[in-house]
């Protein structure tokens, strides 16, 4: 009974967090400029410091493990460092222009992009280079785990 109930309450909480990304949305989309600056002075703030306490609860160990999604002796980059780094650090690369005027490689020809996933060298060497995926328009509701990834 109490595994319902708390997949119950994680399944509300996940409902109105992807309602209230859904209304910031509709703001920016159709929103006039007023109500997207004052959008902005708010939740500019709110969703920075939002990151800012999930990548400290997520701040790898002097080994550069998450000390809380317990990826054990396999090591490697935590989700939501994973994550982050797709969002805030290899977009950045793949927009920042050269000196000569052109881009500079993608992630996906082999250029490293500064420090692993979890801020740590060892992950440097050890990650997949991938591009990553353009962001979705609209936050959709994660898969359900299978009877592998329990």
């Amino acid at each position: 009974m109490r595994a319902g109930r708390a997949r119950g309450r994680r399944d509300a909480i996940w409902r109105a967090a992807v309602a209230h990304l859904d209304r910031l949305d509709t703001v920016v989309a159709r929103g006039d400029l007023s109500s997207r600056m004052s959008l902005a002075d708010v939740e500019v703030s709110r969703l920075s410091a939002s990151w800012r306490a999930l990548l400290a609860l997520h701040r790898p160990d002097h080994r550069g493990r998450c000390p809380l999604c317990g990826r054990g002796l396999r090591g490697g980059a935590c989700t939501v460092w994973v994550v982050a780094q797709q969002y805030f650090l290899l977009t950045s690369e793949l927009e920042r222009p050269t000196a000569k005027g052109g881009q500079e490689p993608t992630p996906g020809q082999g250029e490293p992009i500064g420090k692993g996933a979890c801020g740590t060298p060892e992950h440097t060497r050890a990650r997949r280079r991938h591009t990553p995926s353009p962001a979705p328009k609209r936050w959709s509701r994660p898969p359900s785990p299978t009877s592998n990834d329990r």
